[in-house]
């Protein structure tokens, strides 16, 4: 695209003889809106102050302008510094007029006119990016037509590039007045971002156009091969838009050597699409060509900048082989293959335009109006390059509408031919939707049905399982409780008995001590104090084993059948304080405080009041076991009972709270388990929490018990609401 650009660039300067002044052998004749040209330069590598001077004679210089390419100056990439100079004369209408220069710069200049310095530019950055390129501006006076001498000491610093081919020059001058400079700048730099977004753009969009076509039909290979020239191309376009940023040397070689790779690439890719979209083969043409940019592109990574000459022939061939397949593309009967064709005649006729633009201005007399010609040059040029895979992209677009067509009309005919059968299913449709109505109804109402026989049934076998496992439970246990409790008394009884006789045995000894030897005294007594405390225990074990074996016969008796419907309020109240004047009894210096926080509503429950009441009797008992135990440790204790009733979601939950000892966390999960406990063995049995909870199950509710250790003891049960007394409610 640049080279395209540079070529009308050309083509428009060196057509416009008129509109330039003619400058002498040696001298120029400063034009305006243009960047000043080559020929009259003179450049030295090295630093010499008088250098600046006119009077200086430069004939020994080389011929080099400051817009050659810095890997090409091979003295001033070496040294790093050098000093360029320039003779020029204005035109008598410039005289006493305030001129501007802009300077598009790579590095840092000294700026000298006739020997006096008037400007030091170089970029507001230090370090690794003090030779960014960047744009600055330098004004100056001048009171006749004679020859001036411009000279510029120049600087960089040589960094390593990754692209021999890497094309920048050390600066840019262009020549403005000083009041039309800003305008023309802004004008320019206008054209130029329009043209670059309207080329990214176009490039992005169908390159995601064309991949999303082959994604959808990969079969249709020739949309990755355009999708795929029309990335590389926009890749190319944006690159070459970074490259006009300020970096550093390097960053500008990676750009341009990944700029370069891609529109070799793409170029490549829309020649294969066509090949591709004709269904022409691949011959030895084409793998020339491809061959030959390999070639030109490790040239110019290695080596050097390939000639002009080179890179215009091999350009030249890719179009010619692009026009050579649209042609034959054009013989083609389809209208679908003869639009590359036509894109191509597109392309030329908007390079046609620019020439017949510059012979309109000259018959219009405006031929010192340069600007429009190159803004008009820059479109058309613009035109032609994306005529070309705009046009192609068409083709495709085209093909895949005729595709999308004749898939649409298929369509049309299923959906015609389903209005046909769906006409002819109408009459069955509804006559299946009363059946399935019919069915649905029925099928509600033998669910409803057997939704209730199922929770009927799951009640039942409730009850029938906890019938059964007492039921077992007393079949196992009956016969052993009775022919253990009858010795079991015997053996308590005959070890009190056992004791007394100890006494009257160690009363009536007293009398015969002084006849026994010391020795024999003292064997006598360990004897007989060993005998009381294993009396003891017997005792103690035995009586413990009856209250087991009393509890157990408990789990064996009858239970009540009748479920009662009771108020859960007043019943809680009544045998609360019933079991609490019993605790006190058993542990006289308790003092307990007891506060009830009842639900403010009925709670009618089904109960087995008998059962339910041993069950409050043995949370209250157990409650104040720990109290009294925690009372003994710690004297400014204050034992408080808490028991609170609320209604929670349809269910009575009745809570009973204790700041007492607590409940280890390890002995947490055993509490319900049958035979334990967390009281001593002769004070407590283990099943007074299984009878609760099992009793509480059987009336359909939950027991739980949560505690924290030295701080208190919860036990929480929930009882469902009586759904008769709901009803009457």
């Amino acid at each position: 695209m640049r080279l395209i650009f540079g070529l009308y660039l050309l083509f428009g300067l060196f057509t416009l003889p008129a509109l330039q002044a003619q400058p002498t052998a040696d001298v120029l004749t400063l034009p305006l809106d243009e960047i000043l040209p080559d020929e009259y330069w003179r450049f030295k590598a090295g630093n010499n102050p008088a250098w600046a001077s006119p009077s200086f004679n430069d004939r020994q210089w080389i011929n080099s302008s400051p817009t050659s390419l810095l890997l090409q100056n091979q003295p001033l990439w070496q040294t790093g510094q050098g000093w360029f100079r320039l003779p020029f004369r204005i035109e008598k209408p410039l005289v006493g007029l305030e001129l501007q220069l802009n300077i598009n710069q790579f590095g840092t200049s000294e700026w000298y006119l006739d020997g006096r310095k008037i400007a030091t530019l170089k970029p507001s950055v230090k370090g690794w990016a003090a030779s960014q390129r960047t744009l600055q501006t330098l004004s100056f006076q001048l009171a006749d037509t004679n020859q001036h001498l411009l000279a510029v000491h120049y600087s960089f610093q040589p960094e390593p590039v990754y692209y021999a081919a890497t094309g920048q020059e050390p600066f840019e001058i262009t020549a403005y007045i000083a009041s039309q400079a800003s305008q023309s700048m802004v004008n320019w730099h206008r054209l130029i971002t329009g043209l670059t977004f309207c080329l990214l753009s176009v490039f992005a969009l169908l390159s995601v156009l064309h991949l999303l076509f082959y994604k959808a039909n990969p079969s249709q290979v020739v949309n990755k091969w355009q999708g795929l020239a029309m990335l590389c191309l926009g890749l190319g376009t944006l690159l070459d838009a970074l490259g006009d940023f300020p970096v550093n040397l390097t960053t500008y070689s990676l750009i341009s050597l990944v700029c370069e790779l891609t529109c070799y690439l793409g170029c490549g890719f829309l020649l294969r699409a066509v090949y591709q979209y004709l269904n022409q083969p691949v011959g030895w043409l084409f793998r020339v060509l491809i061959g030959s940019l390999v070639v030109i592109f490790i040239y110019s990574l290695w080596i050097d900048n390939p000639s002009s000459i080179l890179m215009s022939v091999v350009l030249c061939t890719l179009l010619f082989d692009y026009v050579r397949v649209s042609w034959l593309g054009k013989k083609q009967a389809t209208a679908d293959a003869q639009l590359p064709w036509k894109s191509l005649k597109v392309a030329f006729y908007a390079l046609l335009g620019s020439p017949l633009v510059l012979i309109l201005l000259i018959v219009m007399g405006q031929s010192e109006n340069l600007d429009v010609f190159v803004y008009v040059t820059l479109l058309l040029v613009a035109v032609a390059f994306l005529s070309i895979p705009l046009g192609f992209s068409l083709s495709l677009v085209s093909d895949y509408t005729q595709t999308h067509q004749a898939l649409r009309q298929n369509l049309q005919q299923v959906e015609q031919l389903s209005r046909q059968t769906l006409a002819q299913e109408q009459e069955k449709q509804y006559l299946l939707a009363e059946q399935n109505q019919t069915l649905e109804r029925l099928v509600h109402q033998r669910t409803a049905a057997l939704e209730e026989s199922l929770g009927e049934l799951r009640s039942t076998q409730h009850q029938l399982i906890q019938a059964e496992k007492m039921a077992t439970l007393g079949k196992l246990t009956k016969g052993i409780v009775d022919r253990i409790l009858n010795p079991l008394n015997y053996i308590n009884n005959f070890s009190l008995n056992a004791q007394e006789l100890l006494q009257e045995m160690q009363t009536a000894n007293q009398k015969y001590l002084a006849t026994i030897p010391a020795e024999e005294q003292d064997d006598l007594n360990d004897t007989a104090t060993m005998l009381a405390q294993n009396l003891t225990k017997i005792h103690e074990h035995g009586n413990s084993t009856a209250r087991i074996l009393q509890d157990m016969r408990k789990l064996l008796k009858e239970r009540s059948s009748t479920l009662v419907v009771t108020d859960l309020n007043p019943y809680v109240t009544q045998h609360i304080d019933t079991a609490l004047q019993k605790a006190k009894a058993k542990y006289p210096s308790l003092s307990v405080q007891l506060d009830l926080q009842l639900s403010p509503q009925a709670t009618p429950v089904h109960l087995l009041p008998v059962e339910f009441s041993e069950i409050l009797a043995s949370l209250v008992d157990n409650t104040c076991y720990t109290l009294a135990e925690k009372s003994h440790r710690e004297k400014e204790f204050e034992a408080r009972l808490e028991v609170r009733t609320q209604v929670v979601n349809e269910q009575v939950q009745l809570q009973v709270r204790d700041n007492g000892r607590g409940i280890p966390a390890r002995e947490a999960s055993q509490l319900f388990n049958p035979f334990f406990t967390t009281k001593p063995t002769a004070k407590g049995t283990g099943l007074g929490l299984f009878m609760s909870k099992d009793v509480v199950e059987y009336l359909n509710g939950q027991m739980q018990i949560e505690s924290v250790e030295d701080h208190y003891t919860e036990v929480t049960i929930l009882l469902p609401l009586c759904g008769e007394a709901l009803n009457a409610a």
